[in-house]
């Protein structure tokens, strides 16, 4: 098989998946996979799929960003965290109320 014509294959085989509503990476990953199979087989396409899906998931940059947002999520949400800063029991809620306020009226 030609790769125009496989190139144009996979292209089309990419987007019927996209509009059956595969997401994109998933879409994209198992063209490129199988479009791997079929120019240097199965063995090699297996080795590749497996050596670029652990540099991805190991990448320092892309597995910072989510923890730091994380912790941006837990600091927000934990209530030790407001006793350890003395302005921060000054911050408003999301009703409205500062921190300290709320834990007046709770006790």
């Amino acid at each position: 098989m030609s790769g125009l014509l496989l190139g144009g294959l996979g292209f089309a085989a990419a987007i019927v998946m996209i509009f059956l509503e595969v997401p994109v990476a998933v879409a994209l990953g198992l063209v490129g996979l199988i479009g791997s199979a079929m120019i240097i087989g199965a063995e090699g396409a297996t080795a590749i799929g497996a050596t670029t899906t652990w540099d991805s998931l190991t990448n320092y940059t892309l597995t910072m960003l989510p923890l730091f947002v994380l912790m941006g999520v837990l600091a927000d949400e934990c209530e030790p965290v407001s006793t350890r800063a003395g302005w921060l029991p000054l911050m408003p809620c999301r009703d409205g109320a500062t921190q300290r306020e709320q834990r007046r009226g709770s006790s």
